[in-house]
């Protein structure tokens, strides 16, 4: 079975997580920045009321779905192993889940395209990863243009594959910090997200919008060396 990385090109709506009141389980977590810091319960949000979107993200990174998605999800039989009830930070529950998965996939071999890496925490290296860009030129209508993904990783076992149709990627977009320190707040760097060909073929029956998708490229042992 094939997988890819997800990314949405929907709009980003409304806050999440640390501001917002949701906890986090710090023990697996970089002791120095923060970075693999796993939320605890329920995803507590700001400025969200329903999904406008079947999936988007949140301005924090957190990717959100619909209940009506969650749904289709659970009736095609989508292994999630955690999906998370999303609240506003008043504790209203509202009609969204949020794709939390328990797993993550290694680090990318070094021929991995796609992302840059700016100021990373030097005890874990897992966070400041952005994605690689050429800037454009807006006065000579020059859109700036996002360079895609090519993932490689070494062979994953089929029984670890087969246990779920959502993993994390080991690499942290953005920057983490664990002190609010000066104008600046805690926060925790997200994962990108990585489902199954089976997931991604949903996705396109149900028609879900702006979705991009990444394969995914694995490498035996004797073709690393």
């Amino acid at each position: 079975m094939n997988f890819y990385v997800l990314t949405t090109e929907t709009v980003e709506q409304g806050e999440s997580g640390e501001q917002c009141g949701s906890k986090y389980e710090l023990e697996a977590a970089c002791k120095v920045c923060g970075t693999g810091a796993k939320l605890i319960g329920k995803l507590f949000t700001k400025g969200l009321t329903k999904a406008k979107e079947d999936i988007f993200c949140t301005t924090n990174g957190d990717l959100i779905i619909s209940s009506d998605l969650f749904v289709s999800l659970e009736r095609n039989r989508i292994v999630l192993k955690d999906v998370a009830e999303v609240f506003d930070h008043r504790g209203e529950r509202l009609p969204l889940y949020h794709l939390n998965p328990q797993y993550s996939f290694p680090k990318m071999l070094p021929e991995s395209e796609g992302l840059i890496m700016d100021s990373q925490c030097q005890a874990c290296r897992q966070n400041g990863y952005f994605n690689d860009v050429i800037i454009g030129n807006l006065e000579k209508n020059i859109r700036t243009y996002v360079k895609p993904f090519a993932f490689h990783y070494p062979r994953i076992e089929g029984t670890i594959l087969s246990g779920s149709d959502i993993f994390h990627t080991w690499e942290h977009m953005g920057y983490s910090s664990l002190k609010a320190e000066g104008n600046g707040v805690v926060r925790y760097a997200r994962p990108l997200l990585i489902v199954s060909e089976k997931l991604k073929d949903l996705f396109e029956r149900l028609e879900i919008r702006k979705l991009m998708f990444s394969l995914v490229l694995f490498h035996d042992a004797a073709k690393e060396n």
